[in-house]
Parts: structure tokens; sequence; C-alpha cells
């Protein structure tokens, strides 16, 4: 009998949180990892953020925003709004989640896409999250049709009453 591990895991990603514009860019992130979302499920992204000193940031009472953007147009095809995590626990501290629920993604084709991660304050303004290499404000994203694909149902075809020159749209 073959055994197979599976993990129940959420992705995570350390990305660089500096609204403080005195303070140089000390640490950089050499190499973004690519992130991942499945059609067909639910699916969380959960960032950390983290100060040039690469110390958690205190981000109590502010907003953040993960948008997927289509590489040909650069247009936003979808945004979603995070969720911060439970700031009294002091490990949690800096982390913000973003869930994508099956529906969200449902329209979105299977594919390489781009992401990035903003501030949003109460003005209105948009203030940058740095997610990929080199102090890049975005980051790779690929959408998978598979392995939660949906099904459709089968068409039934009677072939006894059709002719040479009958057609069947099976669409």
């Amino acid at each position: 009998m073959q055994k197979l591990n599976g993990y129940l895991e959420t992705q995570y990603l350390s990305v660089t949180y500096s609204p403080d514009t005195a303070t140089s860019n000390r640490s950089r992130t050499v190499y973004a990892r690519p992130l991942k979302l499945y059609r067909g499920i639910n699916n969380t992204l959960q960032l950390r953020l983290l100060n040039v000193d690469q110390k958690a940031v205190d981000i109590t009472g502010k907003t953040f925003v993960f948008n997927i953007i289509y590489p040909s147009t650069h247009l936003v095809i979808k945004d979603v709004t995070g969720t911060l995590a439970d700031p009294t626990q002091a490990t949690m501290k800096g982390y913000v989640n973003f869930s994508f629920t099956e529906s969200q993604l449902k329209d979105a084709n299977g594919g390489l896409y781009s992401y990035s991660v903003h501030e949003l304050g109460s003005d209105g303004a948009r203030t940058v999250v740095y997610s990929g290499d080199d102090y890049d404000a975005d980051g790779e994203l690929r959408i998978s049709d598979t392995p939660y694909s949906t099904f459709a149902a089968s068409k039934e075809v009677n072939f006894d009453t059709m002719t040479s020159l009958t057609t069947v749209d099976i669409s």
C-alpha cells in the first residue's frame, strides 16, 4: 500500500512595508516565489508585513488590498481586501490574510498573472507594499484550473434521428 502525505497549509509570503520614507532600504528580497491560487476551491494567502529591518510592523487599523492583474492589459481583474490577524497575539503582529472564495475565481482563466498589494488610507490614498524581487511592487501569480475543476453535465445525443445534414452543438 502506498502512503501519501497531505499538508493543510496557508500560503505565506513576507513583504516589505515601509511607509517611513526616511529609512533607507537596507535589506531587499532577492527571490520572491510565485504564488498559486486554485479555481474551484477557497484559497487563503497570508502576508507578513516587515519593515526594512525585517521587523514586524504594527498594522492595527490599516486596510490592505490584494490585486490580481491581467499581464497584457495591466488591468486589475480582482481585488480583495485583507483581514488583519489578531494583533493581541504577539506572534501574529504584521500579518494580513487575503481570502479568495471559489466564486471570486470562477471567471478567471487559468494562467500566469501579476499581483500587487497596497495599503488603502482613510483618505483613499494608496501606499505601495513591496512584494516582488528587488523592491518591485508586483509579483508573479499563477491561477490553476486543476485539480479542483468543475464538471459539466453530458449531453445525450440520439443518433437514430440524425441525418447527414444534422449538426449537434455539444458545448
